[in-house]
């Protein structure tokens, strides 16, 4: 049977992830965002586009839910971080009225989107660089310099800084909403991870972060390495996972693999795992759906490069969708029918 699938975030690799791994599966998409300019929304026709408010605007939750009501969607697919709670929060007014959510539980998305708590709760079961709360007690590190300070919560590479002394940390404006860790000079690696929501079936691929470009990787290659799944699944137990998350790691001075964070969603590059056989968010959806779920015993080596991807359009579409998403300055009386 044919499934309606709402994917947000249409502008982002994990949208658009999401709907190349699912495009052998019966499923009309519709695609949501904030941004009318969002490249994913013009992959979908017209009719099935979502302009949404931010994830963190109290609008958010009811403008999708009327969205998913009016278009009678069968699966919410949320992949943007301050989407997750707003939706995890509303989960059962969204399945009162048949629409499943793709989405990990409540408690393990309140674990993984601040890294303090993050660390707090899987220092004991994994390794993990060394952190503080910023404004604390950073002093007492003056001579173990250089440390990464980053946002509690926040995704991507946005507000991470490398300090290479006390003296460079105490001229950064910083509060309480970062935190401080140790410096880890070693390879980076992005760990897929699945577990069906009874526990029973799970899988971890790993892939290597060649390069990264505004924390996305845009090369990398999947590895086997049973130490690095091991890691994953450890980790996936302790945060009480189910459905798909994304454990990133980063070798120490010494070589350990020691916890970065959880991202607990569809990854921007968790497409080449799908490539390499393991197609998680088909997992996931059969998974959300009460559908029969079967695990891979492997995967194939491979690797990716990242390409933009054109589509073209008739210029008013776009000014069109800028108008009805009252974006502000742009009017269609006032842009030449030549402009494009």
């Amino acid at each position: 049977m044919t499934k309606r699938v709402l994917v947000t975030g249409a502008g982002g690799p994990a949208a658009l992830g999401t709907m190349k791994a699912l495009a052998d599966a019966n499923i009309i998409f519709y695609f949501g965002d904030m941004d009318p300019l969002a490249s994913g929304l013009y992959l979908v026709p017209k009719d099935r586009r979502c302009i949404l408010p931010r994830g963190d605007d109290p609008a958010f939750v009811d403008a999708l839910f009327a969205f998913c009501c009016e278009n009678r969607i069968d699966v919410l697919w949320p992949t943007v971080d301050t989407e997750l709670l707003p939706v995890a929060k509303a989960r059962s007014r969204f399945e009162s009225m048949g629409i499943k959510v793709a989405l990990a539980p409540q408690k393990t998305l309140e674990t993984c989107l601040d890294k303090w708590w993050l660390y707090q709760s899987c220092r004991f079961t994994v390794p993990c660089p060394e952190t503080i709360v910023t404004n604390r007690d950073a002093e007492r590190w003056s001579a173990r310099f250089p440390r990464i300070v980053k946002p509690r919560r926040g995704s991507g590479s946005r507000g991470i800084h490398y300090i290479e002394s006390l003296q460079a940390y105490q001229s950064l404006d910083v509060g309480e909403e970062c935190i401080m860790q140790e410096y880890l000079p070693g390879e980076e690696y992005s760990i897929d991870v699945f577990v069906s929501h009874d526990a029973a079936q799970s899988i971890a691929v790993p892939r290597r972060r060649a390069k990264v470009d505004s924390g996305v990787a845009v090369t990398c290659e999947t590895i086997h390495s049973t130490p690095l799944q091991r890691f994953a699944l450890l980790v996936a137990q302790r945060i009480e996972l189910s459905g798909i998350a994304n454990v990133q790691v980063r070798l120490d001075h010494e070589g350990r693999p020691k916890l970065l964070e959880v991202n607990p969603r569809v990854a921007g590059t968790m497409i080449l795992s799908v490539e390499a056989v393991v197609n998680l968010p088909q997992l996931m959806l059969n998974d959300t759906l009460g559908e029969p779920v079967t695990v891979p015993d492997d995967y194939r080596d491979l690797a990716v490069v990242r390409v933009l991807q054109e589509v073209y359009l008739e210029p008013g579409e776009i000014r069109a969708m800028c108008i009805d998403s009252e974006i502000g300055n742009i009017n269609s009386e006032e842009i030449p029918h030549s402009a494009a």
